[in-house]
């Protein structure tokens, strides 16, 4: 698990901090990605390690991911918005940028009540992967709330921040 992280730029501080670790169970193999409140864990998403399918294995109602970003975020008035966890990870614990993540490209319509959580922010940027449903998503995003700006990335955020150190310069 370590060194998959590390190639994600995710260091044993970060992987420590998200709790993140390998499965000894039903899901064993993959990494176990926690949904962290301050009352404890509500929730787990699994990601394949080795390429099998299904990427991610999950049960019952989709979370937003790294809810603690949007209370740094109160004090910013801005809030970045990502495809999934381990970008969100990149974003708000390695780069320093607030961020949320939303669990697929495909969850954002069918979760309305997390739309309101984002209305009273001055910047909202989306952090979309740059292919179809990466677009799709920051459309569906821009749809309610007209304040989000999609950012432009060479490609995911992870794979940006592995390539260029950062991901900040790319906020405009």
């Amino acid at each position: 698990v370590e060194d998959y992280l590390a190639g994600r730029g995710i260091d044993k501080h970060m992987a420590s901090l998200f709790r993140l670790g390998r499965c000894d169970d039903i899901h064993e193999g993959r990494l176990a990605i926690p949904y962290l409140r301050p009352s404890g864990t509500i929730w787990f998403n699994y990601r394949s390690l080795d390429g099998s399918k299904p990427k991610y294995m999950a049960s019952g109602a989709r979370h937003l991911y790294n809810t603690a970003a949007l209370d740094l975020a109160d004090s910013t008035g801005e809030i970045a918005i990502a495809e999934g966890e381990l970008d969100t990870i990149v974003s708000s614990g390695v780069c320093g940028i607030p961020c949320v993540g939303i669990p697929g490209a495909t969850q954002w319509s069918g979760n309305r009540s997390w739309h309101e959580l984002f209305r009273g922010y001055q910047v909202i940027w989306i952090l979309a992967d740059p292919d179809d449903a990466g677009l799709a998503l920051a459309a569906s995003i821009m749809e309610v709330l007209p304040r989000a700006r999609l950012v432009k990335l060479p490609g995911d955020v992870t794979d940006t921040y592995l390539k260029h150190g950062e991901i900040r310069s790319f906020l405009k």
